[in-house]
Formats: structure tokens, C-alpha cells, sequence
């Protein structure tokens, strides 16, 4: 009896510590989200793209001085394209994220970005495995959504490994 309970102990620790890591687990997916909601991936594309950010008098303004920036540099516009490739462009200066943040709507969105925050990791293939420590690398479509605000979207390279105790480790890489 005692070799019986010891083979069991024996055979369900050793598939406990062999357990290979997957790079679309769960527990994979919900450390790559809570990394990226730490990180506040995508916070300002998310802000500036709101809108609830773009019915604000400052943004109607930034547009309408943008238009007329543009014109003036670039003549009239016959493509739309362009002008939206532009305002896309403004919309991303170092200005401009300064000039958002001091807005009293961004601490608003803070808080709900804060709390309200959600991931979602998709579309998931591991590009290579390291044999010697048994990591992962991977890629997927990780989404963030903030309730009231909308959300973004984009392709992530992520690495996942076990630690020493058994646990998952995760990086995700900007």
C-alpha cells in the first residue's frame, strides 16, 4: 500500500513540474493583460481617439488650427487622405500628448482607465521555444477597451517562461 501511495505522489508531481507552458493559456493571457493595463498600453491613442475627448471645445479648436496649419503648408487639400494622415501624425506629437494631459478630462479618464480597463489576447502562435530554459516567444493581437472611452488594438511579441518555483513569468515587449 505504501508503494502505491508513493508511485502516485511520485508520478503526480513529476506531471505537475513537467507541465509544459503554452503561450495561449489562460493564465498566459490574463499576465500579458495585466501587463499591459499596468503599462497603460495604448492610454493615449485611446484619450485622444475618444469621443467624448473629440467633442471637447480644446480638441474642436486643435483640429480647426491644425487645418488651417495644414493649408497653409501644404496649399488646399484635394486628397482626404492626406489630411487625415496629418491630423493622424498631429495626434501623436509630444505637444500635442502634453497638451491632452493637462486637459481636465484626461484625470477623468485616468480613473476610468484605472478601473475599468480590459484585455484580451487573440489570434495567438508561438514564433520559437528555447529549449535550454523552455521559454516561449510569442505574438498575438492584445486589446485593451476602457469602458466609455472605446479601445485599441495591435500586434504584441510576448515572452512566457516558468520561474524557479514553477511559476509563470511573463514580458511583453512594446
Amino acid at each position: 500500500m505504501k508503494k502505491i501511495l508513493l508511485s502516485l505522489i511520485i508520478i503526480h508531481t513529476s506531471i505537475a513540474y513537467s507541465k509544459e507552458i503554452d503561450c495561449g493559456s489562460n493564465e498566459a493571457k490574463e499576465l500579458i493583460g495585466e501587463i499591459a493595463i499596468e503599462q497603460q498600453l495604448y492610454l493615449d491613442y485611446i484619450f485622444t481617439h475618444s469621443d467624448q475627448f473629440k467633442n471637447t471645445d480644446a480638441f474642436k479648436q486643435f483640429m480647426k488650427g491644425a487645418k488651417v496649419s495644414l493649408t497653409l503648408a501644404l496649399g488646399p487639400i484635394p486628397d482626404p487622405k492626406q489630411e487625415e494622415s496629418y491630423i493622424e501624425e498631429l495626434l501623436t506629437d509630444q505637444r500635442f500628448t502634453a497638451l491632452t494631459h493637462t486637459h481636465p478630462i484626461f484625470k477623468q479618464f485616468v480613473e476610468s482607465y484605472r478601473n475599468t480597463a480590459s484585455s484580451k489576447l487573440e489570434d495567438i502562435i508561438t514564433t520559437k521555444k528555447d529549449n535550454d530554459t523552455g521559454a516561449l516567444l510569442c505574438k498575438g493581437k492584445l486589446s485593451v477597451n476602457v469602458d466609455g472611452w472605446g479601445g485599441a488594438e495591435s500586434i504584441k511579441n510576448y515572452k512566457i517562461e516558468k520561474t524557479s518555483e514553477g511559476k509563470l513569468y511573463a514580458t511583453l515587449y512594446k
